[in-house]
C-alpha cells in the first residue's frame, strides 16, 4: 500500500500534482492507507453475502467495492475541499467517485490475487498438518423410527466436517481450498463456502484418505485425476478439472503416499 501511494504521489492524479511532492506523498499515503481500512474487509464481505445469498462471488465482491468506495471518495473530496466540510460538494463526490472505485477494485484484485499466489513465490514456510486434535463428539447410537442401523453406522464414521455442508455437498468430496477466512468445499455437485480455517477443516476430516497438498489445498486421494508436472512446479488436476498446485516441502509425503505416480 506504501509503494501504491508514492507511485500515486508520483502521478499526482485528482489534481494534486500542483502540490509540493513532499505534500503529495503524505496525502496520498492517508488516502491509501484510509482507504484500504476501509476495501480490506471487501474480499470477506463479498465472500459471506456470495455464500448466504447465492450470488457469484464476484459479483459480490464488485457490489461490495462500490459500497466502500463512498467512503472513501468523501474522504478524498474533503481533502480535496481543503478539508472543510463547505468546499465538499455533490459534484466533486460524482466526478472523483469513478477514480476511487477503480482504485479500490485494483486494490481488492490484489488481495485476491494474493490468497492464489502458489507456494513456490509465497513467503516463508508452508505450515505443517494441525497438531489441534479434533474435538471429541457424543452421538446418539440409539436408532428410531427414521433412524437405521445404516444411518447410525454412517453417522458415526463419517467425518465431523461433512456435517457443516449443505445435505447436498456432503456426498462425493473433492477438495478443500482456503480462501479467505473461510475454506471452498469442491465436490461432485458444485462447491460451497464454508466459514472455518482450513487447518481445523483437516482436523476435523481425519479418517478420510486425503492429504494437505499446500498450504490452501487439501484433497481426496480419489479425487486426482493426472499428476501435472512443468519444470520443478508440481500440481493436481482433480477429477471436476480444477489444478490444485502442490507444496515443495508436501512432495515428499506425496511420493511416500504413492500419490506422484501416475
Amino acid at each position: 500500500m506504501a509503494v501504491i501511494g508514492i507511485v500515486l504521489a508520483l502521478m499526482g492524479p485528482f489534481g494534486t500534482f500542483a502540490l509540493p511532492l513532499g505534500a503529495r506523498v503524505i496525502d496520498w499515503q492517508v488516502f491509501i492507507f484510509g482507504g484500504y481500512c476501509v476495501f480490506r474487509p471487501v474480499v470477506t464481505a463479498g465472500s459471506l453475502v456470495a455464500a448466504q445469498g447465492g450470488m457469484p462471488r464476484w459479483l459480490a465482491i464488485g457490489l461490495a467495492c462500490m459500497v466502500a468506495a463512498m467512503p472513501v471518495t468523501v474522504l478524498v473530496g474533503w481533502a480535496l475541499g481543503g478539508m472543510a466540510w463547505r468546499g465538499l460538494t455533490l459534484g466533486t463526490l460524482v466526478e472523483i467517485y469513478p477514480d476511487i472505485l477503480l482504485v479500490g477494485a485494483a486494490i481488492t484484485l490484489l488481495q485476491v490475487m494474493a490468497g492464489r499466489v502458489p507456494a513456490a513465490v509465497r513467503p516463508g514456510p508452508d505450515p505443517a498438518l494441525p497438531l489441534e486434535p479434533p474435538a471429541a463428539r457424543t452421538v446418539e447410537l440409539t436408532p428410531g423410527p427414521e433412524r437405521t442401523i445404516d444411518a447410525v453406522v454412517k453417522q458415526v464414521t463419517q467425518p465431523r466436517f461433512l456435517a457443516r455442508l449443505p445435505v447436498g455437498h456432503r456426498d462425493g468430496l473433492i477438495a478443500i481450498e482456503s480462501e479467505d477466512h473461510y475454506v471452498r468445499v469442491h465436490n461432485r455437485a458444485g462447491s460451497t463456502l464454508v466459514l472455518l480455517r482450513l487447518a481445523d477443516a483437516v482436523a476435523e476430516l481425519e479418517g478420510m484418505d486425503g492429504l494437505r497438498i499446500h498450504r490452501s489445498w487439501w484433497v481426496v486421494r480419489d479425487a486426482m485425476a493426472e499428476v501435472l508436472r512443468r519444470d520443478r512446479a508440481i500440481s493436481l488436476r482433480l477429477v471436476n478439472g480444477i489444478e490444485a498446485p502442490v507444496a515443495r516441502n508436501a512432495v515428499p509425503a506425496l511420493r511416500t503416499a504413492g500419490w506422484l505416480n501416475r
